[in-house]
């Protein structure tokens, strides 16, 4: 402890001084002694750990340091109003409860007992002891928390007998909240507890008491239904605590807690996660059903290939034969117009399984680098006969740089080229039909190459423009309409297009023609020649043959092709005794196909399903008078030409077999690579890509 109240010499005053400073030592609160100024005399050593400053670092100072500004005013004013002198022996306190701040700035919450009065031998004493009340406080919010809770909210407290009824003992007030019955209803008897409990819940817990009684169960909790006074049911959450005395019946005290809402929301949960589940299950049917649909399209979209285009290789087939035979004579124009219709169904079957497979997801591009040039001048040898027959100007313009190749799928764009070409060339009367072809910079990030296509036709309104890419939908819609077709071509198109990054515009006045721009990503150009056209015609096609020239830095081989078409006939590369196994369960495109090779000088064995395929190419093996091609039809009886492939291949058989197939999808045809075919050829047979296929695969053999 520490005091300046101490002297040399002891008088009798200093005794009884030192007295009653070793017993203020003895008290565990913190202890001042103060003078008439309010300043500290002496401090107990109990200071130090409730204010964290050590004794004699306060002798000498003002009691407000150890206070807030506001409460060591409000302690100032209760010194200052204490009477100036005390009336007869002993002290008079006083209390006071404020903030007491400790050396590092921290406070808590005190209570101050100021004692003042007479000492004998040593005259008025002001004493203060500070009381720290933090737990205090502490248990007294935790008690008004309790009575706040007990009394306004959703819970009560009850003390009851383990016995018939269940007598309440205690219940708190707000029981009337929660049931709608007084405290004193129950603790009256009135309404036993018991009673207040659903009927269909209460033999459930009177048995789950009993059984917890006979268990020594000390704790119980459990969820269960009450009908308020009203006749409203809730649900309550009872949490009792049991406790068995010696004598009588055990007694309970616990608490109820309204969970209504609760449980109001767990069913609510159950419901939705019920109706989820039914709906997942729905969802997982949905996506069955719609595999197998999808599956199902995929199998009628091939059956139907197969089954419309193995007739058509026939009629067209067979016209052409006639068309040869009956060159003209009476009878050449109608197979001609039958030619001409065969092409035309033929052409709607594939726009028709074109669009099923884009719709499915199963159409898949073949990227690979593809010379631009030669798409467009492979295009003007195909359309040139139309425009000629309408007596059309069709033109092909090259400007600026032409990169050698770009990324793209060749037969895709030729494709989308050929549509917007051929809308072209039926719109138009008379005019000019014209493709030109330029590319945006090539430094630009995504270059791309636009494909404009103008022609001088009949054009179309704004309208008429908007409803363009829609499938099955056409411009002129009414019963006179001049001009045929589907509405596929475009749709097609545009979605082609979409898949080759691109995109497809067009702009038309009608009465005097229109303009479609389909632009294709090039892909990267990086090390990619470029050839510079300023600008260029590539071809001029009219009613008489043209030649054109050799464009500057061009390779001579396109203009050569250009030219070559132009010839009123093309050769067909020599087959003269070549030996070939022809595979055809149809009798009718066997016969056909047979007529075909020999007219061209093949030698042509022919059998009706794989497996007579498979033995016959395994006789002429070992006879040592192998085919030199084997054309196997994939769709057979016995055994399919697939298996038939594969069986041969399995074996070691090195020679050359291309499939034929009216399946025209990419899956077929990898599907038939897959199995060991070298080459592949759809139907309806095509004469000079069937002879083209056969020479480049024996060809492609000898190297």
């Amino acid at each position: 402890m520490a005091s300046d109240l101490t002297h040399e010499v002891q008088t009798p005053a200093d005794r009884t001084r030192d007295s009653y400073v070793s017993a203020l030592s003895l008290l565990s609160d913190p202890t001042f002694v103060l003078d008439s100024e309010g300043k500290i005399r002496f401090v107990s050593d109990s200071v130090f750990p409730a204010f964290g400053w050590q004794p004699n670092e306060l002798i000498g100072e003002v009691v407000g340091c150890l206070f807030r500004t506001a409460d060591a005013k409000l302690l100032s004013q209760r010194i200052a109003n204490l009477p100036s002198k005390h009336g007869g022996n002993g002290f008079e306190k006083t209390l006071l409860e404020i903030e007491a701040r400790r050396k590092n700035g921290t406070s808590y919450p005190c209570e101050i007992t100021i004692s003042h009065g007479d000492v004998e031998e040593i005259g008025r004493v002001l004493t203060l002891v500070i009381r720290d009340i933090s737990a205090a406080k502490i248990r007294e919010k935790q008690t008004d928390l309790g009575r706040t809770l007990f009394t306004a909210g959703p819970v009560a407290l009850f003390h009851w007998t383990m016995k018939e009824g269940w007598p309440v003992e205690f219940v708190s007030q707000n029981v009337n909240q929660l049931l709608g019955y007084s405290a004193r209803d129950f603790i009256s008897g009135q309404v036993p507890y018991c009673d207040v409990i659903h009927p269909d819940d209460r033999g459930r817990l009177i048995e789950k008491m009993e059984k917890s009684r006979e268990e020594g169960v000390q704790r119980l909790e459990q969820d269960y239904r009450v009908v308020r006074a009203d006749g409203v049911v809730r649900w309550f959450y009872d949490f009792t605590i049991i406790s068995s005395g010696e004598e009588g019946p055990p007694r309970c005290v616990g608490y109820v807690l309204d969970i209504t809402d609760i449980k109001l929301n767990e069913e609510r949960l159950r419901d939705y996660s019920d109706a989820l589940e039914e709906a997942n299950s729905s969802l997982v049917a949905a996506k069955a059903q719609a595999v197998a649909a999808t599956k199902a399209k995929s199998a009628f979209l091939a059956n139907m290939s197969h089954e419309i285009r193995t007739p058509m290789t026939a009629i067209l087939g067979y016209t052409d034969m006639l068309t040869e035979l009956l060159d003209g004579k009476p009878g050449s124009e109608m197979l001609k117009i039958i030619r001409g219709n065969g092409e035309y169904l033929l052409e709607l079957i594939n726009d028709i399984l074109d669009l099923a497979k884009i719709e499915a997801g199963k159409l898949v591009l073949s990227i690979t680098r593809v010379n631009p040039i030669e798409v467009v001048e492979q295009v003007l040898r195909l359309m040139q006969v139309r425009a000629q027959e309408k007596n059309i100007k069709f033109t092909g313009e090259l400007h600026g740089k032409i990169p050698e190749t770009i990324a793209g799928d060749a037969t895709r764009l030729r494709q989308i080229l050929i549509n917007i070409i051929g809308n072209a060339i039926k719109f138009t009367d008379n005019g000019f039909v014209k493709i030109s072809v330029r590319l945006s910079s090539p430094k630009e990030a995504r270059p791309m190459i636009h494909f404009e296509i103008e022609d001088s036709g009949i054009g179309m309104d704004a309208e008429s423009v908007t409803r363009l890419f829609q499938p099955f939908v056409q411009v002129d819609t009414s019963s006179t309409r001049a001009f045929g077709g589907t509405g596929l071509g475009l749709s097609i198109t545009k979605r082609l297009t979409r898949m080759m990054s691109g995109s497809i515009s067009v702009r038309s006045i009608e009465g005097k023609g229109s303009q479609f721009t389909v632009s294709i990503a090039a892909g990267s150009l990086t090390g990619i020649p470029m050839r510079d056209f300023s600008p260029y015609r590539l071809v001029d096609l009219v009613k008489e043959n043209t030649t054109v020239t050799n464009p500057p830095s061009w390779p001579r081989s396109i203009v050569e092709k250009v030219n070559d078409s132009l010839t009123q006939a093309s050769e067909v590369s020599p087959m003269k005794d070549i030996k070939i196994l022809l595979a055809e369960d149809n009798a009718t495109n066997r016969k056909l196909i047979r007529m075909i090779l020999q007219s061209v000088g093949a030698v042509v064995t022919d059998v009706e399903n794989g497996q007579e395929a498979y033995e016959a190419a395994q006789a002429a093996a070992r006879a040592g008078n192998p085919f030199d091609v084997i054309l196997m039809d994939i769709q057979m009886p016995v055994l399919d030409g697939l298996t038939a492939t594969r069986k041969l291949r399995d074996e070691g058989y090195q020679g050359v077999v291309i499939a034929l197939t009216a399946h025209a999808m990419e899956s077929d045809k990898k599907r038939c690579l897959h199995a060991g075919c070298d080459g592949y050829c759809t139907k309806p047979i095509n004469r000079e890509q069937l002879f083209s296929e056969i020479t480049d695969r024996l060809e492609a053999a000898r190297v």
